[in-house]
């Protein structure tokens, strides 16, 4: 349970890191609506759980995402906009460290019953 929204920040890079899809989906609320890098729709955490059960497992050991968050915007007590920026890295042919991709997220917090979850993430790519 996230009872600030940095703690679900940290919550959440854990347990992607983990490639743990049943963790990352338990941090979002039961109506939540991502948006996919491929622009699909997911809504709610059945469909959620579909989507990263599809992608997550499959990412190699020596693949990194680093997210941070730039800024958090309180619009009210319970309702919160988060700006990051996420890398995604890995060891390349020569084994130095190499960026994959530059991510730009923009994640909707809500604290709902005491607990921040995710509400929402919109992600898009930008150039490296």
């Amino acid at each position: 349970m996230a009872e600030s929204v940095d703690e679900l920040l940290a919550l959440t890079k854990s347990a992607v890191a983990a490639r743990d899809v049943a963790a990352v989906v338990s941090l979002y609320h039961e109506n939540a609506c991502i948006t996919t890098l491929g622009g699909r729709f997911a809504v709610g955490r059945a469909a959620i759980t579909e989507h990263l059960a599809k992608i997550l497992p499959g990412v190699p050991q020596d693949v990194v995402h680093d997210v941070t968050s730039e800024h958090v915007h309180f619009v009210t007590s319970n309702l919160a906009i988060c700006d990051s920026v996420g890398e995604t890295h890995s060891n390349s042919a020569s084994g130095e460290d190499e960026v994959r991709s530059v991510e730009a997220f923009t994640l909707i917090a809500v604290r709902d019953r005491g607990e921040w979850l995710w509400a929402g993430l919109r992600a898009i790519l930008l150039p490296k």
